[in-house]
């Protein structure tokens, strides 16, 4: 209808319930790839034949012959319809892909964006009218950038009144009226008749035609929306709002460097170095070419259309992997991921920064400089690292003097370092400095390493096998006696030790895998106690990717092996940060308070070595003979890159050609959890985040499950869930009562609402029958066999496998990633603990989904998020579980038993805030600093009796709608994984359900709570009408890019990039295990 200028009124909105949080925009796709010119034009079938042989009787090779050569010696790149040539390089080694194509990770889908998308990617576009029709808007609101926010309290009702005003001196036509809405939280009204809304966040969007006749020149069609969101904050949420405005952080350009550079003290990290030093190890800098070509790199572009020095490059990444290319490509990639590490460690440095004189050093003297997040790793900084310095007042000289700094010690938020004399002279406080930080490049150098020795000692057999020789190195029908008998009843567990002992699947490795609690960690340290046990010759290197992973190894081992094991530590580590049990079996010398590193003939002696993967670098430079190792074990083995645990394999573990095979390589992880942490884009694509682990289930044969089975000699997939003690658990008199807790830690089975002790009833040889008493309850007392090793008189006792998880936390994760093959084994009494909370919405069911509609916020220059209003409920969770249960006379439940988990830094940031200093029940804990908050990465392969969750995103402003939908950091199947089974007894997690249910594995998840009677909170979203969506997209078929519609997508794709490529997550740490 025809409008005058003036007013036209528009919908009321209407807020009620609790509030709604924007929905982000969709994400840029990228189009289809154009054909290149210049190439060859189709070749019709039967247009090459086979050539006659010669008068030699050699035949002539054909076309697809010499086109199959080239393309094996990497001289052309071919797919099923397109050639490009690359001339040779005489200097450059020959590559040679594999004949399958070895896809390592999934493309992004490139769909089409539908109609409704290009509203929420050209937001600006439709803030602003035409001919002086604008929007007037009544009612309480806050104007965002177009977004009208409606601030409620809880239970309350807003109203808000759209009017559409023509301004101008022409008439225009108001052809529709689109009200968005796909939650109950907003209704739409024009007078008093309600509006139905479809689908979408919360919009309103009006369509016009232009003054002049319908056709004639001066006509057009135009589009003016708003946008709605709705915020509801409890009092603890507004303690929690952004105490800055966000600010992108902006990379200061090229790092400190010039001519003139002075160097400090470095610390001497370790005076008793004894250990050889006999095998050189090469820089391994990234070309400066591919520094150059990078940029090109990055963009995309297809490689038949890229400059010839680029598409040369995407042929070595796109290849696939096989031998005769293993090295070149794995190189290529350590390349790429160093400079994305050079850029991202940008982001770190300081400008204008004061360093203060430290008056408890005087040798060295040292500067001490304050580094926000270096307690995070966030940079990483450790003793023996160096940074630059520049004089604030010297930046603008021609070439003024660089410092070098060396890190001496790291203290919470600062650290300190050694510089030269001639700037510790002309020091005084107040002199402030441009930072430059710097990364750890050892890691990458022993990597680099690695794969050179591959070619070496010719792993190809261990690294890409097809069979075993079938030499067994004991009799088939041995009988393993256990040191840890509670494994007899778990016939998987069995068949791998077994399997492992004999080495039959030489030189193949021996793969055991699982989901999370099966036992994989138990498994391979019982087969390293058998080996060692029963191969009298043997001498075993027991690896893991990180610190935590390799205590553990030891301190499981130490049970049964006290002297035949010694722990190598890096020098760098902090001796406070490593377990007691370990220290008289490591290399710390307490008594001068410092790292020792043995000779090699010393270390030679032990049976069983146990390192990082990083820190075995040191193993091989000190040139162990090739066969002294002859077992090597890597536990966690799905964490790592490949190449990472090339550098415990390659030079220290023996394959031979024929006859007897040499060493065993074992490898245990779980390929669905969270896999090596990545920076650049190009690696992840290009599968450097594919373990040794996974690449071989993925892709080898011989651990392929068949029709009855996965092949035993090869491989064991682990099914039943239980929890494994995971250190020595008390040392007691044989007639005291036992607690079997860890020292300093909770009764590990009273966590819930009924105490329980434990005491030594029988000994039985190695053996010790424990009785529970549950005193609430009154209930008989129940027999638990444990193992237990004797010190004298008194005996050191471990738990036997008790309960993992209930099997309702497992369901979700079991159907989805692992056949529907896991088996609870949990213990009743245990797993259902939480069966009876009186906070779950339903009795029995030990999952909460509370669904809230919060606002993602940023401040300061972090770019990560956090949610205060998910913050608040997860706090209040949190007072329910440990601060009420102690006024109702109940067992307390622990700190130490719960976790919390959120993959934002600012968010952890801001629920340890919350649950240290905002509230007075929860900081009043004596041990509330005992309970964990982090990131996904940081809990793997860890457990608590609770876990909470917090998802964070909210809003319409970064995340997808539609088909195009992409939860960023959530679409992540291991990620999922790995965060939902954390939880023994109950699960609690806070997000928004509109977001999560566009992600198939959430929405899974979500549907399950909700089936279950555990769903709270907001309104639970309503599946969409699909003849409403029809109806509405025919209603916008009519959008136009010829009109104000949508504009090129090509800028906001790079913005976009540019706003979460790097670091909007918990940025992943520095890894320095050396």
């Amino acid at each position: 209808m025809s409008g005058s200028p003036g007013k036209r009124k528009g919908p009321n909105c209407v807020c009620t319930k609790p509030p709604l949080a924007p929905v982000a925009s969709p994400r840029e796709t990228q189009g289809r790839e154009q054909p290149a010119g210049g190439l060859f034009p189709p070749v019709a079938p039967g247009a090459f034949v086979s050539s006659a042989s010669g008068s030699s009787g050699t035949p002539t090779p054909g076309f697809s012959s010499m086109l199959y050569g080239m393309k094996i010696a990497n001289l052309a790149y071919v797919t099923k319809t397109r050639v490009r040539f690359f001339s040779l390089d005489p200097c450059a080694d020959v590559q040679f892909p594999e004949k399958r194509r070895m896809k390592m990770g999934a493309d992004i889908s490139k769909q089409q964006k539908s109609l409704l998308a290009r509203i929420f990617y050209d937001r600006a576009e439709y803030l602003h009218g035409k001919y002086g029709v604008d929007v007037e808007v009544q009612g309480p609101h806050e104007d965002r950038d177009g977004q009208l926010l409606i601030r409620l309290d809880l239970n309350r009702k807003e109203v808000l009144t759209l009017r559409l005003r023509n301004g101008g001196t022409k008439p225009v036509t108001l052809t529709h009226l689109f009200p968005l809405c796909r939650t109950p939280q907003f209704a739409f009204y024009n007078d008093d008749q309600e509006l139905p809304c479809p689908l979408g966040p919360a919009t309103v969007l009006w369509e016009l035609l232009g003054p002049g006749e319908s056709g004639s020149e001066g006509a057009g069609t135009f589009y003016i929306a708003r946008f709605l969101a709705a915020v509801t904050l409890s009092p603890l949420a507004t303690q929690l709002k952004p105490t800055a405005p966000f600010q992108r952080t902006q990379i200061t350009g090229n790092p400190v460097g010039t001519n003139r550079i002075e160097e400090g003290e470095r610390p001497d990290r370790a005076k008793g170095y004894d250990l050889e030093l006999s095998m050189a190890l090469g820089t391994y800098y990234p070309p400066l070419r591919l520094r150059q070509l990078l940029p090109i790199l990055l963009q995309g572009t297809s490689i038949f259309t890229a400059p010839k020095e680029v598409a040369e490059i995407k042929a070595q990444l796109e290849t696939a992997l096989r031998w005769r290319n293993y090295e070149v490509r794995f190189r290529l990639l350590l390349h790429l991921e160093e400079l994305q590490m050079e850029h991202d460690i940008r982001h770190y440095d300081l400008d204008s920064v004061p360093m203060t004189l430290d008056p408890t050093d005087k040798s060295p003297r040292l500067l001490t400089l304050e580094v926000p997040g270096v307690a995070e790793s966030r940079p990483s900084v450790l003793r023996g690292d160096h940074l630059f310095a520049l004089l604030s007042s010297e930046t603008h000289q021609e070439d003024p003097i660089t410092y070098k700094g060396f890190v001496h010690k790291v203290e919470l938020d600062r650290v300190k370092l050694s510089f030269s004399t001639s700037l510790l002279n002309r020091f005084v406080d107040g002199l402030t400095f441009q930072v430059n930080f710097t990364f750890n490049r050892q890691p990458l150098r022993v990597q680099h390493r690695a794969l050179e020795l591959t070619g070496r000692w010719l792993l190809w057999p261990m690294l890409f096998p097809v069979a075993s020789r079938g030499v067994s190195q004991l009799p088939s029908d041995v009988k393993l006696k256990l040191c840890d008998r509670s494994l007899e009843s778990n016939p998987e567990q069995l068949q791998a030790m077994k399997h492992i002992v004999m080495g039959t699947s030489r030189p193949a490795p021996y793969i055991i895998f699982g989901p999370p609690g099966t036992g994989k960690t138990v498994t391979l340290v019982e087969s390293i106690k058998q080996v060692v046990k029963n191969l009298p010759k043997a001498h075993i290197l027991a690896c893991a990717p990180s610190n935590s992973g390799a205590d553990l190894l030891c301190q499981r081992l130490r049970v049964h092996l006290p002297s035949s094991i010694y722990r190598l530590l890096a020098p760098s580590r902090d001796i406070h940060m490593v377990p007691e049990d370990i220290k008289p079996c490591c290399n710390w010398d307490a008594k001068k308070g410092e790292y020792v590193f043995p000779a090699k003939k010393q270390l030679q002696e032990y049976r069983v070595l146990i390192t990082t993967l990083i820190t075995a670098s040191r193993l091989v430079s000190a040139q162990f003979p090739i066969s002294h190792f002859t077992h090597i074990f890597i536990d966690e083995a799905g964490h790592c890159m490949e190449p990472e645990s090339l550098v415990a394999i390659a030079g220290l573990l023996e394959v031979k050609e024929t006859g007897n095979p040499g060493g065993q390589l074992v490898l245990a992880g779980d390929p669905r959890q969270l896999g090596p942490v990545l920076r650049s884009p190009l690696t992840q694509k290009h599968g450097l985040g594919y373990s040794l682990l996974e690449r071989l289930l993925t892709y080898n044969a011989l651990y392929k499950k068949g029709a009855s089975g996965y092949d035993p000699q090869f491989i064991t997939k682990l099914l039943r869930n239980y929890r494994y003690s995971c250190t020595p658990i008390a040392a007691a008199s044989v007639s005291s009562p036992l607690c079997a807790a860890p020292a300093g830690g909770s009764h590990p089975h009273s966590c819930g609402s009924e105490a329980v002790t434990q005491k030594v009833c029988k000994l039985e040889d190695e053996r010790v029958l424990l009785c529970r008493e549950q005193k609430s309850r009154g209930r008989a007392c129940r027999g638990v066999r444990v193992a237990v090793s004797y010190r004298g008189n008194r005996v050191l006792v471990l738990l036997p496998p008790y309960p993992r998880s209930h099997p309702s936390i497992l369901d979700t994760p079991n159907r989805l990633y692992y056949d529907g093959e896991l088996q609870a084994c949990a213990d009743v009494v245990d797993r259902e603990r939480f069966c009876r909370w009186e906070g779950l919405p339903r009795q029995g069911f030990p999952i909460i989904f509370h669904g809230v509609m919060g606002k993602d916020e940023r401040e300061g220059n972090s770019p990560s998020f956090f949610n205060p209003e998910e913050a608040a409920t997860v706090t209040s969770y949190l007072k329910l579980l440990l601060a009420s249960s102690s006024k109702k006379g109940k067992a307390r439940l622990s700190p130490r038993s719960v976790g919390v988990i959120s993959p934002y830094r600012k968010q952890v940031e801001k629920i340890r805030y919350c649950i240290t200093k905002l509230d007075r029940e929860l900081r009043g804990l004596d041990d509330i600093k005992d309970l964990k908050v982090g990131s996904v990465e940081e809990f793997q392969g860890q457990e608590r009796s609770v876990i909470l969750i917090s998802t964070v995103r909210s809003s319409q402003s970064f995340v997808q709608l539609d088909l195009d939908f992409n939860l960023g950091f959530l679409k992540n199947p291991k990620r999922f994984n790995v965060a939902v089974t954390r939880a023994k007894a109950l699960l609690i997690i806070v997000g928004n359900p509109l977001l999560l249910g566009h992600d198939p594995d959430w929405k899974a998840f979500l549907e399950f709570c909700k089936e279950n009677g555990g769903y709270t909170g907001c309104p639970f979203p309503a599946k969409l009408d699909l003849q409403q969506g029809q109806n509405l997209f025919q209603g916008l078929s009519k959008l136009s890019s010829s009109t104000s519609g949508p504009r090129s997508h090509a800028s906001l794709a790079e913005k976009q990039d540019s706003d979460e490529g790097l670091s909007l997550q918990v940025e992943p740490e520095w890894r320095s295990e050396l």
